[in-house]
């Protein structure tokens, strides 16, 4: 493991840098475009809230671009990524940031007329997996078709990505999902010069945090720490290209901490025999 001394000192290069951000609109995503914005990138911006994003445009004026985006509608997100390459001829970092979170559905019995198990919707996989999936391979579609080819492409996770949530159980689910996918992107994305990387937040102080959890955090002796910071991390990642290519930044406490290097280290030890059949039938390697 390997902590990072996050600032702006260590960024790579934004100015010029044209960057897509879903739900950037309030939260963490918000703060992703008034950095890159301030370090000089181009960026659009995409979110349900229509009201909220036009403002931040409005108020940052050249160079944000808001485009009022359902990432569960394809045409729209693939919209947003349409207009960056048509104002400015390509996209450099994405960062797929959209997420939500839904009640609890295994806590409780919804039973039909006949006493049976109702189905139930799953907004968070949807909004926070499959959303994802597809921004991402938007992503990897822009990298293709910039000249040279290249991208990179920073994921917005969880520290539920890492650790077992029993009381936010389809968020976990959704988080971890978003992991393997940066894991998978990461593994073979430096022959097409894209790198994937992740953020892993833990309490930060967005519209998912609820009053209730911040003072669960606040008991526990962990800080909520601002949307900025976070921010800071994921331009970190996006704007390092290679150098950062499948980190899994976990950040806490106002302290950011790469742990994927450390768990690819100790795979042969934990996954034994498996890990030189897996990586063989792969045709990868998951060393770093």
């Amino acid at each position: 493991m390997s902590e990072i001394q996050l600032d702006e000192q260590k960024l790579g290069d934004v100015k010029g840098k044209v960057a897509v951000v879903t739900g950037g609109a309030s939260g963490i995503g918000e703060a992703i475009v008034r950095l890159i914005h301030k370090k000089g990138g181009l960026v659009f911006f995409g979110d349900v809230n229509a009201a909220a994003g036009q403002s931040i445009s409005n108020e940052l004026g050249g160079g944000a671009t808001f485009v009022r985006v359902d990432v569960l509608n394809w045409k729209e997100l693939r919209g947003l990524f349409s207009a960056a390459r048509e104002a400015h001829g390509r996209v450099d970092f994405v960062f797929a940031n959209a997420g939500i979170n839904q009640a609890e559905v295994f806590d409780e019995d919804i039973l039909d007329e006949d006493g049976e198990l109702v189905d139930v919707s799953l907004p968070t996989v949807d909004v926070d997996l499959t959303a994802v999936i597809k921004t991402s391979r938007l992503a990897w579609h822009h990298f293709r078709r910039n000249n040279p080819p290249g991208g990179s492409l920073v994921i917005t996770g969880s520290t539920s990505s890492y650790n077992a949530r029993p009381n936010i159980r389809v968020y976990s689910a959704a988080k971890h999902g978003v992991l393997g996918l940066m894991r998978a992107l990461a593994a073979d994305g430096p022959k097409y010069n894209n790198s994937t990387s992740l953020i892993a937040p833990s309490a930060t102080a967005t519209g998912i945090l609820d009053a209730t959890a911040r003072a669960a955090y606040e008991r526990l002796g962990i800080q909520v720490q601002s949307p900025d910071y976070v921010a800071l991390g994921a331009l970190f990642l996006a704007s390092n290209g290679q150098l950062t290519n499948g980190y899994g930044l976990n950040l806490m406490n106002f302290r950011a901490l790469e742990v994927e290097g450390k768990l690819a280290e100790l795979q042969p030890q934990w996954q034994g025999f498996v890990y030189e059949l897996a990586a063989s039938a792969s045709n990868v390697s998951f060393k770093r």
